[in-house]
């Protein structure tokens, strides 16, 4: 959808050559994402190999930094 909004707004600012080029690069860039996600996805779930504290401590410090930055 977004590639299509963009090919729309293109056509607005008569570039209808950019404006064919993004629909059509962009659908493909999008169906291969989807191809690629739906290909690297299993239907069974997999069990965590160590706890999510490591992870949680990262995220934490990252979200700090980030209010810390807007301040």
């Amino acid at each position: 959808i977004y590639s299509f909004l963009g090919a729309g707004w293109m056509l607005i600012l008569d570039a209808p050559d950019v404006a064919f080029t993004e629909a059509s690069v962009g659908a493909g860039i999008a169906t291969m994402l989807m191809l690629g996600t739906l290909a690297l996805t299993s239907t069974e779930m997999k069990r965590p190999a160590a706890s999510p504290v490591f992870p949680l401590v990262i995220v934490t410090i990252t979200g700090i930094a980030l209010v810390y930055g807007t301040l």
